[in-house]
C-alpha cells in the first residue's frame, strides 16, 4: 500500500516534535488523524497544514479509561499510530500523581483502546527520551556513553521527589510499561520507540516562528538572547539533536522493517549552552556584543554522551549538525520578530 492511502493517528499532535511529524507525513502522501486537547488547538493545526488530509479529534485526558475508544472507533481507515503525548509540566504540586502515573497509565489505556477497537494497526511508535536511558542530574547527562540497550536506573520513589525527577521516572517507566504490554499482551501491532536528545531547530510552521517553546531545549535556545555579557551562562550539557530529523525517525519507525521491535536513540553530537551562544553570534551578528562568552573548556568539541551506532545502522541515517539547527532556528526566530 503506497502512502497516499495510509492514514497515521498522532495523539499530542500540536507539540513542537508532533507538529513536524505531521508536516512530514502530510508531505510525504500519508492522512493524517491528530488528537488535541481542546477544539481550539485542533482549529489552530488545521489552519497550518491548509489540507484536507488532516483531520483532529479531541482527547482531553490522557490517562482516562476510553479515552481514545471514540478517536479510533471513528477512523478505521488508521493503520499507523504515533504517540507523540506525554504528561509534561514542570509546575505540578504531586509529581507521582501528576506526571508518573498519567504517564503510564496513559500508554496502557492507549494499547487497549487499540486492542479493543483498532486491531487494523499494524505499527505502533512511541516517542521516549533520553532520560529513559541515561542519567541525567538536572539538565546534563553524567556518564556514559549510553546505548539503546541501557536504562535509567531511577525508581518511583526518586522520581516523586521533584518535578524535573518525576519527567526523568514517566518516561522511563510510561516505556518499560509499553514494552511489558508487547510482552504480556501480545497484540497484533509491532511497537518502536524513539529516544530524542535535546531537542532543538526551527518551528515546524513559518507562521510560528516566534512561538515560545514550554519546557524544551528549543525553548532554552531561544532564552539565550535573553543573556547580558555579565550573566552566567547555564550550564546544562548533553546529546543535542534538531527536531527535524527526530520527525523523519519516527516516520521511518513505522516505515522500515528493520525498526520493528527496536528502541531509536535520535542524537547527533554533544553540545552546550556556550557552543549554542556563539553560534547565535555568527548567525545573528548583533548579538556578538551582547551576549556573554564561554570558557575554553566549555568550549571544546566532547564525545557524546549516547552511541548512536546501532540506530543509524538501523535507519542508514545522518543527522542534521547542530551548528545548522541552531542557526536555522535563529534565523526564523530573527524573521518572525521583524516582521
Amino acid at each position: 500500500m503506497s502512502s497516499s492511502n495510509k492514514t497515521i493517528l498522532i495523539t499530542g499532535a500540536n507539540g513542537y516534535i508532533a507538529k513536524h511529524i505531521v508536516k512530514q507525513a502530510l508531505d510525504a502522501g500519508y492522512n493524517v488523524v491528530g488528537t488535541v486537547r481542546s477544539t481550539e488547538k485542533g482549529e489552530d493545526l488545521a489552519n497550518l497544514v491548509k489540507t484536507d488530509k488532516f483531520s483532529y479529534e479531541v482527547v482531553t485526558s490522557l490517562d482516562q479509561k476510553g479515552a481514545y475508544d471514540k478517536p479510533l472507533k471513528s477512523h478505521p481507515e488508521v493503520s499507523i499510530l504515533i504517540h507523540a503525548a506525554s504528561p509534561l509540566d514542570f509546575t505540578v504540586k504531586d509529581p507521582l500523581n501528576e506526571m508518573i502515573i498519567p504517564a503510564i497509565e496513559g500508554v496502557k489505556i492507549l494499547f487497549d483502546s487499540i486492542m479493543e477497537n483498532a486491531p487494523q494497526i499494524e505499527r505502533v511508535v512511541l516517542t521516549s527520551s533520553i532520560v529513559a536511558i541515561g542519567i541525567l542530574q538536572g539538565s546534563s547527562v553524567v556518564g556514559g556513553p549510553y546505548s539503546e540497550e541501557d536504562w535509567n536506573p531511577i525508581t518511583i520513589e526518586q522520581g516523586a521527589k521533584d518535578n524535573f525527577s518525576a519527567y526523568f521516572a514517566s518516561k522511563t517507566f510510561e516505556e518499560k510499561a509499553a514494552w511489558k504490554y508487547i510482552e504480556d499482551e501480545k497484540p497484533n501491532f509491532s511497537l518502536s520507540t524513539v529516544a530524542p536528545g535535546l531537542v532543538v531547530g526551527p518551528q515546524a510552521f513559518e507562521e510560528e516562528g516566534n512561538a515560545g517553546i514550554q519546557a524544551s531545549t528549543s525553548g532554552f535556545i531561544s532564552a539565550l538572547l535573553k543573556l547580558t555579557l555579565s550573566d552566567e551562562i547555564p550550564s546544562g550539557f548533553g546529546d543535542f539533536v534538531d527536531v527535524r530529523d527526530v520527525a523523519r525517525i519516527h516516520i521511518l519507525a513505522f516505515e522500515l522493517d528493520s525498526a520493528k521491535g527496536e528502541r531509536l536513540l535520535a542524537c547527533s553530537s554533544a553540545y552546550n549552552y556556550a557552543r549554542a551562544i556563539e553560534v547565535i553570534k555568527k548567525t545573528l551578528p548583533e548579538y556578538e556584543s551582547k551576549l556573554p562568552t564561554g570558557s575554553a573548556e566549555a568550549l571544546k568539541p566532547r564525545e557524546n554522551f549516547f552511541n548512536t551506532e546501532k540506530t543509524r545502522r538501523l535507519l542508514g541515517f545522518k543527522f542534521i549538525d547542530i551548528d545548522t539547527s541552531i542557526a536555522d532556528q535563529m534565523k526564523q526566530l530573527h524573521g518572525s520578530k521583524n516582521k
